[in-house]
């Protein structure tokens, strides 16, 4: 979510192709197993789940295990087997950092971060124009907080010692949007007189009074499954997360509050967590045909009914 927040979700289809079996006509239809020959169409907004099963590594942290959700809006157009998707990011979990002997270091994100991105685009293919048909998409990327190019280039970050990262045009107020002067550099996401994207911390360890990290992040995914039905498409995806520290600032009471040092950020940096794929669980996704007029505060309030435990 170094969100690099580099989330790349790329993986292979679930779910076998094929009937039931057996000639009992009364016996239940698995609803994991996708259903092959039936007649789909994709076209128009899904809502979409990731569960992402990811390995974290962060100081002397290694590959531990967790868990998060992703939750997008999905616009699909196709023609033939071609097609586009525009993803538009509606709310994200950052997986808990686990730590020996305390709670898990927990980033969420702050107010307006999730509103203020934009949606992004990317190429879409079909296998066929039946159910059980493999989709695909491209990898969409979203950076929050930075300007970076190449799109996949290092994120800004302070220093091991704690200096500043570069901001767009000398300035840590600079916006995000229009695209600012420069490029590498850190620039406010939400517009709210902050560094980068502003996220809210929890059980910073040595640093219990920080409440708010201000982080460069990156995200990406691509979307790699079948077609169970015109409202339903599940797969797999593969989910990596960058993030950058940038500052952050202690609030040891509703009244008051202080900047970091450098000693601080550097301690942060520290904790910055990389996000990998598990390779022993899979993550997944799922997707449910939505109303064309569907926004993310729609979709989050639906969250238990699109997409029941």
């Amino acid at each position: 979510m170094a969100l690099s927040l580099a989330l790349a979700f790329i993986g292979s289809g679930i779910g076998g192709c094929g009937g039931s079996g057996g000639d009992d006509v009364d016996a239940a239809v698995d609803p994991d197993e996708c259903m092959p020959g039936g007649a789909f169409d994709i076209n128009g907004r899904h809502a979409v789940e990731a569960t992402l099963n990811v390995l974290v590594n962060a100081s002397i942290i290694r590959d531990k295990p967790t868990t998060a959700k992703v939750y997008l809006l999905a616009d699909l157009t196709t023609t033939g087997v071609t097609g586009n998707v525009v993803g538009k990011l509606c709310k994200l979990e950052i997986p808990p950092v686990p730590l020996e002997g305390q709670a898990p270091l927990i980033f969420t994100p702050g107010p307006g971060l999730i509103e203020s991105v934009k949606t992004v685009s990317a190429a879409g293919m079909l296998g066929g124009n039946t159910t059980c048909s493999t989709f695909k998409s491209d990898v969409l990327t979203v950076i929050l907080g930075a300007d970076v190019m190449p799109i996949t280039g290092l994120l800004p970050q302070t220093t091991t010692t704690g200096a500043p990262a570069p901001y767009c045009a000398g300035d840590l107020k600079t916006d995000c949007d229009p695209d600012p002067t420069g490029t590498n550099c850190a620039c406010d996401q939400e517009k709210d007189d902050k560094p980068g994207s502003t996220l809210i911390a929890m059980n910073v360890p040595g640093l219990t009074d920080l409440k708010e990290i201000y982080a460069a992040l990156r995200t990406s995914f691509a979307l790699d499954g079948q077609v169970f039905s015109s409202n339903e498409v599940r797969g797999k995806v593969t989910a990596t997360l960058d993030l950058g520290i940038l500052d952050c600032l202690h609030v040891p009471s509703p009244s008051s509050s202080f900047p970091c040092t450098a000693g601080d950020r550097s301690a942060l940096r520290g904790f910055s967590p990389t996000i990998t794929q598990n390779p022993q669980n899979p993550s997944t996704f799922r997707t449910k045909k939505v109303a064309a007029d569907m926004d993310c505060a729609m979709l989050v309030q639906m969250i238990p009914t699109l997409f029941p435990r």
